[in-house]
């Protein structure tokens, strides 16, 4: 992943993504050849503790193997909302999408929202839930997860 910063300024940021996915894995779960994602990202604070997220993408993938391992490209977006109303607490909510979910496939739209808690500052935990609005994008019309980050 290369994420490469355009500019910012007190409430502004934007930003430039290239993601490349390997063809690696196993035939069930995997990727048959290269894959490569171009993403723009705008964020835009509206207050201290309030921020907006716009990311607008373009892909192409490979399916696995198993599941004919055929190409498509999308148009994939992604927009989030943030509340952070102390420092080690946050709010979120998303609609997240692309125009096509694999090789002759139509669109599919999620969303979730969630919260985020900072242990320390170098370790978060999270627990969100999600709900398919459109299409089908994963695979899921319904879920919830936990999880947790850390950063080196």
């Amino acid at each position: 992943m290369a994420l490469n910063e355009l500019g910012y300024t007190g409430q502004w940021l934007g930003t430039v993504q290239a993601l490349f996915t390997l063809p690696t894995g196993s035939a069930a779960f995997g990727s048959q050849g290269l894959g490569v994602t171009l993403n723009g990202m705008v964020s835009y604070a509206l207050s201290e503790h309030v921020g907006l997220t716009l990311q607008l993408g373009i892909t192409s993938q490979t399916d696995p193997e198993l599941a004919g391992g055929g190409r498509f490209t999308a148009f994939v977006s992604n927009f989030v909302a943030a509340w952070q109303p102390t420092e080690r607490l946050q709010f979120f909510g998303e609609i997240y999408g692309q125009s096509s979910t694999g090789p002759g496939k139509g669109a599919g739209y999620n969303a979730d929202g969630g919260i985020q808690f900072l242990i320390t500052p170098s370790w978060e935990v999270d627990l969100e839930g999600g709900v398919r609005l459109v299409g089908d994008l994963g695979g899921f019309s319904h879920y919830f997860g936990v999880g947790t980050g850390f950063r080196f």
